[in-house]
C-alpha cells in the first residue's frame, strides 16, 4: 500500500468499528499507522474512508489510537508541542522523550501494549531544558515545552522523520539507548547492591510500575571484558550459557518511601551480583561518575488491575522481588486513600541473609494488610519459618482460597523469579483453579 498524505485534515471512518467510534480527526501526517493493520483506503469527496478487512474485526479498538500534532508558538525563545490522542487515561509515565543533538526529538507514547513514535527533525536547535506534562484540560493531551537556542520565530516545526507516527508492540520495539551516570551505590545484602543512575538532560523517562530497562555493555569495554567473551565463546557448548551483553533490570524505588526516592532525573536498580555474570561484574567495577548505556523502558503490567482487586498475591524468588517493591508502594498509597486490599507475599530465598528489604517488610506488615511468608531452601538450624521450594501444598496452606469464577477480577497473582520457578508457579496456580485472568508473570 502506498503512503498517502493530505494537505488538509481528514476524517477516518472505521468501517466495522462504526458502532463504536464514528469519526476521528487526524492531521496530515497520520496515515502511515493504517498500513500496520492492512486497512482498505478509499478517498471519496475529500474524506478518507477506512474499511477494516474481515479478518481484522476482532482487533481491539484501542489499537486504533489517533494522534494529532500541533505547534503552539509562544514567543521567539520557546514553543509548545501539543499531542492529541484518543486515550483518556494518559500519565507522564506513558511518555518517553529523547532529544538528539539539540535538533531531533523522538517521543514514545506507550498505550495499551503499543508504542507510538513521534519523530521530528526540528526547524532549528533547541536546548535540553524542556518539560513534559499531561494537559490540565484533557488527560488525553500531552504538552511538551521546548526552549530554543536562538531567539527567533520558526517558519515550521521542521521535517518529520521516516519513523514518525509508526506503531509497534512493546515486545517488538527496538529500544532507544542513551548514556547514564552512576551517582550512588548502596549495599543491601552480601551480594546485592542498590544502584542510582542519573539520566542525561536530553532524556525524559518515568518508567511505570513493573516496567524494566536494559543495561548495555559499553562498546569500548576493558580487556577483561573481551577476554571473558572469548572464554565464553570457547566453552559455550560446555556451559550452555549465552554471553550477557544486554541485561534487563526492573526499575525500583525505596520501599514505603517512594516519594523520597528517585526523581524524574534518576533511575534506581536493585542488582544481584553473580561471580560469572558479565553485566553484574561490570556494574561492580563501576566507580561513581562512571557511565553505562541504558534503554527506554519496556513492560506490560497494567496498574489498573490492582485498582480492581481485593486480594493481591505476590510470589517472588530472589531478585524477582524487584517488581513487587513498587507494587507494594502503590498498595500502601491506595490504602492511605481509603481502599482496602489484602496482600500476601510469598518470598522465596536460599538463606536468611539473602532476604531483600526484610526490615522494611516487617515494618509495613505491622502497619498495613500485608502478610509476608519467607520460604528458605537452604535454612540454617536456627530458622523456624517455612522451608523448601514452591509447591501446591504450600500455596494451599498459606494463601486464601482460589477464585470461584474464571473471570473474577478481585484476585490478582503477580509472579517473578527465575524462569523455571516462574513456570512451575504458573502451573501450580492453574492446578488450584486460577487462570490467565488472575495471573501476571513478569518476564524480560
Amino acid at each position: 500500500m502506498d503512503e498517502i498524505t493530505f494537505n488538509t485534515p481528514s476524517i477516518i471512518k472505521l468501517g466495522s468499528f462504526a458502532g463504536k467510534i464514528k469519526y476521528c480527526l487526524i492531521d496530515t501526517y497520520f496515515i502511515p499507522f493504517l498500513k500496520i493493520f492492512k486497512l482498505k483506503i478509499n478517498y471519496i469527496n475529500n474524506q478518507l474512508i477506512v474499511v477494516a478487512n474481515d479478518g481484522l474485526k476482532d482487533i481491539p479498538l484501542h489499537d486504533f489510537i489517533c494522534l494529532r500534532i500541533e505547534l503552539r508558538k509562544l514567543n521567539t525563545n520557546s514553543l509548545t508541542l501539543l499531542i492529541y490522542t484518543t486515550c483518556i487515561k494518559l500519565t507522564v509515565e506513558n511518555v518517553f522523550v529523547h532529544i538528539e543533538n539539540s535538533k531531533k526529538i523522538v517521543i514514545l507514547i506507550y498505550i495499551d501494549g503499543h508504542i507510538h513514535t513521534i519523530a521530528i527533525d526540528l526547524f532549528e536547535l533547541i536546548t535540553n531544558d524542556f518539560t513534559v506534562r499531561i494537559s490540565s484540560n484533557s488527560r488525553s493531551q500531552i504538552e511538551i515545552d521546548l526552549n530554543k537556542q536562538v531567539d527567533q520565530m520558526w517558519k515550521s516545526i521542521g521535517k518529520f522523520l521516516p519513523n514518525h507516527l509508526s506503531i509497534c508492540t512493546i515486545q517488538d520495539f527496538e529500544p532507544i539507548y542513551f548514556t547514564t551516570t552512576l551517582i550512588k551505590r548502596t549495599p543491601v545484602t552480601h551480594d546485592t547492591d542498590w544502584y542510582t543512575f542519573s539520566l542525561p538532560s536530553n532524556i525524559f523517562m518515568l518508567p511505570p510500575i513493573g516496567y524494566h530497562i536494559r543495561l548495555r555493555q559499553p562498546k569500548d569495554g576493558c580487556i577483561e571484558f573481551f577476554l571473558c567473551i572469548f572464554i565464553y565463546l570457547l566453552f559455550l557448548s560446555l556451559f550452555h550459557s549465552g554471553i550477557i551483553i544486554v541485561k534487563p533490570y526492573t526499575v525500583v524505588k525505596r520501599l514505603n518511601d517512594e516519594q523520597n526516592s528517585s526523581s524524574e532525573h534518576t533511575i534506581e536498580l536493585l542488582v544481584k551480583h553473580y561471580r560469572d555474570g558479565i553485566m553484574s561484574t561490570t556494574l561492580q567495577k563501576l566507580n561513581i561518575s562512571d557511565t553505562i548505556d541504558m534503554s527506554s523502558y519496556e513492560g506490560t503490567f497494567d496498574i489498573q488491575r490492582i485498582d480492581m482487586c481485593q486480594t493481591l498475591i505476590l510470589i517472588a524468588a530472589g531478585t524477582g522481588f524487584t517488581p513487587m517493591i513498587r507494587i507494594i508502594n502503590y498498595v500502601i498509597k491506595q490504602t492511605n486513600n481509603g481502599k482496602h486490599i489484602n496482600v500476601f507475599l510469598l518470598f522465596f530465598n536460599k538463606t536468611e541473609k539473602d532476604i531483600l528489604c526484610r526490615e522494611e517488610l516487617e515494618t509495613i506488615s505491622k502497619q498495613y494488610k500485608l502478610i509476608v511468608h519467607y520460604i528458605l531452601s537452604e535454612p540454617d538450624t536456627e530458622w523456624t519459618g517455612e522451608t523448601g521450594y514452591i509447591r501446591g501444598e504450600l500455596l494451599h496452606r498459606l494463601l486464601p482460597s482460589s477464585p470461584s469464577k474464571d473471570h473474577d477480577t478481585q484476585t490478582l497473582v503477580c509472579i517473578c523469579g527465575p524462569a523455571p520457578f516462574t513456570a512451575l508457579a504458573v502451573d501450580l496456580f492453574k492446578e488450584q483453579n486460577y487462570n490467565d485472568n488472575h495471573l501476571h508473570v513478569f518476564l524480560a
